[in-house]
């Protein structure tokens, strides 16, 4: 039986991190809150046929410009795309390029890297202004990217 990822979704014991890279902004904001319940990071990616994005979020962001639900209130309220609601005919009238998937994954995984491993080992080396200024966004858009 497939789930969709909920606000009530069992989470495995002493899990480090939640991926979340659904479609829609209902399973962004669950995992935005579960991160926030639970004390740990939230990786969140998506992509549309050109453009890709993912950002990083941890708790003590809530509330602040990192936090996604501030720089994107849309993920808060939007049922567009959700699971729960869609009928398909989204998925049809927006088909994604696997290259923008593609893009998105390497967005995440660049991002788990600076703060699963990277940051840890080299935390003790960094004042905050070196933490505070590590990527925790990073997106490829072909109209903000590009020389028109």
């Amino acid at each position: 039986i497939l789930d969709w990822f909920s606000f009530a979704t069992p989470l495995p014991e002493d899990i480090d991190a939640i991926i979340c890279v659904a479609d829609n902004h209902e399973a962004r904001n669950a995992a935005l809150q579960r991160a926030d319940d639970l004390g740990i990071m939230a990786y969140i990616g998506g992509n549309e046929y050109l453009d890709s994005q993912a950002y990083a979020y941890n708790r003590d962001w809530c509330n602040t410009a990192r936090d996604p639900r501030v720089r994107y209130p849309a993920i808060t309220t939007s049922h567009e795309g959700s699971p729960f609601r869609c009928t398909g005919e989204a998925q049809v009238a927006s088909p994604q390029l696997a290259v923008a998937n593609l893009a998105c994954a390497a967005k995440l995984l660049h991002l788990m890297w600076v703060y699963e491993r990277w940051l840890r080992e080299n935390r003790s080396q960094l004042n905050e202004d070196a933490i505070n200024a590590l990527p925790y966004e990073l997106f490829t858009s072909l109209t903000e990217n590009s020389a028109i």
